[in-house]
């Protein structure tokens, strides 16, 4: 199970979302990740049991990041280009 897949997570303050959440399979014989909706007609793309996996298959599961905290252009641009820099944005 996991949440946020659908909906971002929010920010507070006048920050931004955060990152959605995910579970993707790609199966031995495909290129392209996929939900589990998808790979195995689920309803859920975020709660579902019962999925067979096999060797060479492959699962990848993200969790979603939290929202931002305040307005970001209440921040230093020096403040503002190291977070870019740092891909927090």
């Amino acid at each position: 199970m996991s949440d946020r897949q659908k909906i971002a997570p929010w920010g507070i303050q006048g920050g931004g979302k955060g990152q959605n959440g995910s579970v993707l399979i790609r199966r031995e014989s495909s290129q392209d990740f996929v939900t589990a909706c998808e790979d195995s007609n689920k309803t859920s793309a975020s709660k579902f049991n019962r999925i067979g996996f096999r060797k060479g298959d492959q699962i990848s599961i993200s969790s979603p990041g939290g929202g931002g905290y305040g307005d970001p252009k209440d921040r230093s641009a020096e403040r503002r280009a190291r977070d870019q820099d740092e891909g927090w944005v």
